[in-house]
């Protein structure tokens, strides 16, 4: 997934968690591949979390906790919801899909951005302890899921 950009205002437009998608993972140590989905109940639990904790402006460059950059103001955050007329013109992606705009207030990170293919989109960095699902294309799994994840953002 690409951003969108705003080359006079320095603002990038892009999903931050997108409902349903599998994400492909893989554990390094123990090489074990598996896909993870966010439902958008549980993209909506997340913003609200990240929210209440101040975490929205929160931002690093490639999940390195040692680059936090704040350069990045975020200016501009909604679900997509297609009933409303709610949805980015630039992605066509599911509803409950959650997307952000951030400014980019340095020059020469704007200018990285948009000239490297070092960045290509957001990524929202989630702590969560999985549990293995067979089948998890089935709702009950799908909703047990759900449930795993809400426990752990009580």
């Amino acid at each position: 997934m690409v951003f969108a950009k705003d080359e006079s205002k320095h603002i990038l437009t892009g999903p931050a968690l997108i409902a349903d998608m599998p994400i492909y993972r893989r554990n390094f140590v123990t090489g074990e591949e598996y896909y993870v989905v966010f439902t958008k109940d549980t993209i909506a639990k997340l913003v609200e979390r990240y929210s209440k904790n101040n975490m929205l402006n929160s931002v690093n460059l490639q999940h390195d906790s040692d680059s936090f950059v704040t350069s990045a103001i975020l200016v501009e955050s909604y679900f997509v919801d297609k009933a409303r007329g709610i949805a980015p013109k630039e992605f066509d992606i599911a509803d409950g899909s959650w997307i952000c705009s951030f400014k980019i207030t340095d020059d020469a990170l704007w200018e990285q951005i948009v000239t490297t293919d070092e960045f290509n989109g957001f990524s929202v960095e989630v702590i969560a302890n999985l549990e293995e699902k067979l089948g998890s294309e089935k709702q009950e799994d799908i909703d047990e899921i759900d449930r795993l994840i809400d426990e752990l953002l009580k």
